[in-house]
C-alpha cells in the first residue's frame, strides 16, 4: 500500500528519486547566510545573532497549490514553538510586488517571517546544493547552525523539531536516510529508463540491507518498485526483500506494510501466499474506508486478477 505517512527522518519524494540530480551538500554541512532582496513580513533575520534558536527555512512559491496547506503548517508550527525558541522564515524567488499581495490573501494563514530571494542567491545555496528542484521544500537548522533535516513534506516537521529541541533527534540515523537516498538517485534513474543489470540491481538491494531497521522507508522502495508507473525495469526479487524486512521491522502490526507485503509475493507468482498475508491486512485495518481497499485487493488476488 501507498505508504501513508512520511518517514520522520525524511523521505524524497519519488520524483526527486528518479531525478538523478547530483548533489554537493550534506546533512550537517553550516548553513548558509541568507542573501534577502527584501524582507516582506518579521526580519531581518541574521542566522547568527540568536545563537540559542533553532531556525526552519522553506523556500515557496505562490502559485503552487499545495504549497498553500504546507505554509498553514508552517503557521501552525511558529505559534506552536515561537516561544522555545523556533523561528520559521519562509523565501520566494517572486518579486515583492507579488509576495506581498499573496501573504495578504493568506492572511491569519501565513503567520510567519517572510522574504524573497536576492537572484536566486539563497536558493542556490540550500536547494541547489542538495540537488533539490522543486518546491516547496524545507531546511532545518539546529542550535550549532548546520542543517540537520531537509525535505518535500511538512507532516514530518514537526517531529524534527521537537527532537532538535529537545536533543533526541536522531541525527545520525538522518544522516544514513540521505546517504540512502543518493544511492536511490542511481538506482531509480537506471530502472525508470529501463536498464537492467547485475550491478544497478545491487544497487538497490544494498540500500534496502542498509535500511533494514527502517520499516517505513522500505515500505516506500517497495511499493514503488512494485507500482509506480515510471519504473520499466521492476527488481521483483529486492522489491520482496524490502517488504519483507519491513514486515519484520513492523512485527507484522502495520497494514499499509503487509499489503505491501502481499503485493510483493502476488507479484513474484505465490499467489498463496499473497491472500495469506493479504487477509492478516484486512484483520488489522480499523479504518473502514481503509479496509474496504483491502478487502477488494484480497479479492482480486483471489480470482486471480
Amino acid at each position: 500500500m501507498k505508504p501513508s505517512r512520511i518517514l520522520k527522518s525524511a523521505i524524497l519524494a519519488f520524483a526527486v528519486a528518479i531525478s538523478g540530480s547530483a548533489s554537493a551538500g550534506e546533512l550537517g554541512m553550516a548553513a548558509p547566510k541568507l542573501t534577502i532582496s527584501k524582507w516582506i513580513k518579521g526580519g531581518p533575520v541574521d542566522l547568527s545573532a540568536k545563537k540559542d534558536f533553532v531556525y526552519v527555512i522553506s523556500f515557496w512559491v505562490s502559485w503552487h497549490p499545495s504549497g498553500r496547506v504546507g505554509l498553514s503548517d508552517l503557521t501552525r508550527l511558529q505559534n506552536a514553538y515561537a516561544a522555545k525558541g523556533v523561528q520559521i522564515i519562509g523565501i520566494s524567488d517572486e518579486g515583492p510586488a507579488t509576495v506581498e499581495k499573496f501573504i495578504e490573501q493568506m492572511g491569519a494563514r501565513m503567520d510567519f517571517t517572510v522574504a524573497t530571494d536576492a537572484d536566486g542567491a539563497t536558493s542556490f545555496a540550500y536547494m541547489d546544493a542538495f540537488g533539490v528542484r522543486g518546491v516547496p521544500h524545507t531546511f532545518v537548522l539546529d542550535k550549532q547552525r548546520r542543517i540537520v533535516w531537509h525535505g518535500q513534506e511538512t507532516s514530518g516537521l514537526e517531529d524534527v523539531i521537537k527532537g532538535v529541541l529537545d536533543g533526541t533527534y536522531d541525527f545520525e540515523k538522518a544522516r544514513k536516510v540521505e546517504a540512502a537516498k543518493a544511492t536511490l538517485n542511481l538506482y531509480f534513474g537506471g530502472v525508470t529508463q529501463g536498464r537492467d543489470s547485475e550491478q544497478l540491481k545491487s544497487l538497490g538491494m544494498g540500500v534496502v540491507l542498509t535500511m533494514k531497521d527502517d520499516p517505513e522507508f522500505l515500505n516506500w522502495i517497495a511499493w514503488n518498485i512494485l507500482t509506480h508507473e515510471a519504473v520499466r525495469t521492476r527488481h521483483l526479487d529486492v522489491a520482496l526483500k524490502a517488504a519483507e524486512l519491513a514486515y519484520k521491522g513492523c512485527e507484522g502490526k502495520d497494514p499499509a506494510i503487509i499489503d505491501t507485503y502481499a503485493r510483493a509475493f502476488y507479484d513474484t507468482g505465490d499467489k498463496q501466499k499473497a491472500i495469506e498475508i493479504q487477509k492478516q491486512a484486512v484483520a488489522l485495518e480499523k479504518n473502514p474506508v481503509e479496509r474496504l481497499g483491502l478487502q477488494k485487493t484480497l479479492e482480486r488476488y483471489e480470482a486471480g486478477k
